[in-house]
């Protein structure tokens, strides 16, 4: 669970700042500080629909990047339609942004298990250390 939280607000912080910076191509001057709560929410709603879709066991990885994706950009035009984001932001603009979240949160997320997996070999490394030279003063 706190895991869900961390990848909640981190890919809000992504949004926040691909939407910033498309914002600056546009030549916005501002963000509403309701669109940071609007993509707070689509945020856990997405992270929810996706956990509840990774209880799926995938037999290929493509179809579960794919349906990662589809889930990505269904959220986005739901939360599109209902929160008048197209007045502001062309629909293929919206799922650019999404996709291009959606990755750079797939490459933290692997980031992180890749530390989270070397911290892990070192502690049973350390451990195995330990019971061997325990077995020897024996």
């Amino acid at each position: 669970m706190k895991r869900l939280f961390v990848n909640v607000f981190a890919t809000t912080g992504l949004s926040l700042i691909v939407i910033s910076t498309v914002a600056l191509m546009y030549k916005a001057e501002f963000l509403c500080i309701s669109t940071v709560f609007e993509i707070l929410g689509a945020n856990v709603f997405i992270h929810l629909v996706l956990f509840m879709a990774n209880k799926i066991e995938y037999k290929y990885w493509l179809a579960e990047l794919i349906m990662g994706n589809f889930i990505v950009i269904s959220a986005l035009v739901i939360f599109g339609f209902f929160l008048n984001w197209f007045s502001y932001v062309p629909v293929w603009v919206l799922i650019i942004m999404g996709i291009v979240v959606y990755f750079l949160s797939l490459s933290l997320n692997l980031f992180c298990m890749r530390q989270d997996a070397k911290e892990i070999n070192e502690l049973l490394r350390k451990r195995d250390i330990r019971t061997y030279n325990e077995g020897d003063e024996l």
